[in-house]
């Protein structure tokens, strides 16, 4: 890890192309506040609610745990896993 989190600003002798294995994304960002401010958050969150945009969840229980993880170490899953609590049920949702 680099920039603020990562306490230095370079990684010394880290070449992408090499470095990293098939599948694995390198994600950088380099925007500011205003960049952040000037993103149409309430025009997505009205696509999302009026069905223009898609938003594919599946939920798991906790006790399935290990299968998110076998699911992910094998390369599916597709996008972030979210730990989600909501009325005392722990559930992993997958969000794309």
């Amino acid at each position: 890890m680099t920039g603020i989190q990562g306490g230095s600003w370079e990684l010394d002798q880290f070449y992408p192309i090499s470095d990293l294995p098939n599948r694995v994304r390198l994600c950088a960002y380099s925007g500011g506040p205003e960049d952040f401010h000037a993103m149409p958050f309430e025009q997505i969150v009205k696509d999302v609610e009026e069905d223009r945009v898609k938003v594919p969840v599946q939920q798991y229980r906790l006790d399935e745990i290990q299968e998110v993880h076998l699911t992910l170490e094998l390369g599916g899953g597709g996008a972030k896993m979210v730990v989600v609590v909501c009325d005392d049920t722990p559930a992993l949702v997958y969000c794309k």
